[in-house]
């Protein structure tokens, strides 16, 4: 009866480090026949980012190795979801389903009849990876932890239209 309990919260925000270039996600397209699935290859274009140069505060220095593109990371972005919380490896629109593959490619399996680039675009998100480390020499200890930004955009296949039949010139002697 009447008893009261209390704690502290600490929230510790991590700010970019200066002089770090966040991944880069470029739209992707891909054109496929008729009737068939077409492969788009997302982290083909997309940029890895860059790692800032090392850095030394009192006795700990910082140094960040190269950030590299993580293809298992890629995610759709099913309804209501939003980078970086997409999830979906699977997402339906009118125009067809898009699967997610191993090594990060995605197919788009357009539905019967489906010609033209897509009128439903899905989003789609990938994350780098890299390392921070930090050398404290005043209490000699090295910290090493993974760390990875995720960039988003677009999936914009084309499917090309049925071709029709073709007529040869018929000729007869009598």
């Amino acid at each position: 009866a009447g008893r009261k309990a209390s704690s502290t919260i600490t929230a510790t925000v991590v700010a970019i480090p200066v002089g770090a270039v966040l991944p880069a996600a470029v739209d992707d397209t891909a054109t496929g026949a008729f009737g068939q699935s077409v492969t788009l290859t997302p982290v083909g274009r997309d940029a890895a980012g860059v790692a800032p140069a090392p850095s030394t505060q009192g006795t700990a220095t910082t140094t960040y190795s190269t950030p590299a593109l993580d293809a298992s990371s890629v995610r759709l972005c099913a309804a209501g979801q939003v980078m970086p919380g997409c999830t979906a490896m699977t997402v339906t629109t009118v125009d067809g389903t898009y699967t997610v593959n191993a090594g990060g490619t995605v197919t788009f399996t357009p539905v019967a009849g489906f010609t033209g680039q897509a009128t439903t675009p899905v989003a789609y998100q990938v994350s780098n990876s890299y390392t921070v480390t930090v050398d404290d020499t005043a209490a000699p200890s090295t910290l090493v932890t993974p760390h990875s930004y995720t960039a988003t955009a677009l999936l914009l296949p084309t499917i090309g239209a049925p071709t029709g039949p073709v007529a040869a010139n018929d000729s007869a002697t009598t």
